[in-house]
């Protein structure tokens, strides 16, 4: 965008402009890198969370068969105590990655609007410093 700077006048209305936009530019960086280490976390834990998933279901599935084969008793109380934990942790996890896909756009989305108003910010920052220069 090509901002009117020839309404700046003085070197103090540049000096304001620029203090505004620095801090607003600071405060974008600490933004970015914030979105960018989620983002590499998330992937991560992602990667994580899917494959405890998947060792749950084993699980459950393993106890499962065990149970429905056992005769009464307390080894059979034992492995369906077993089971429900298994059964709760799955779900849980399975809990945990549903959201994953909708919350990794959402992040993705609010890092490239804050690298779009980065860039402008500075371009902002660029064109004040070069009407300072000017007066």
């Amino acid at each position: 965008m090509a901002y009117t700077t020839s309404l700046l006048t003085t070197a103090a209305e540049c000096d304001e402009l620029l203090d505004d936009a620095r801090d607003e530019k600071r405060s974008l960086d600490r933004r970015i890198y914030n979105r960018q280490y989620t983002a590499e976390d998330s992937a991560d834990a992602a990667t994580e969370r899917t494959a405890a998933l998947a060792v749950a279901e084993a699980e459950v599935t393993t106890l499962t068969n065990v149970v429905a084969s056992l005769p009464d008793g307390d080894y059979k109380k034992k492995q369906q105590r077993a089971l429900r934990t298994a059964t709760y942790r799955r779900d849980s996890l399975a809990d945990a990655t549903t959201g994953g896909p909708v919350a990794t756009l959402s992040r993705q989305l609010d890092l490239a609007q804050a690298q779009a108003e980065l860039a402008e910010v500075t371009a902002f920052i660029a064109a004040v410093e070069e009407r300072k220069a000017a007066l």
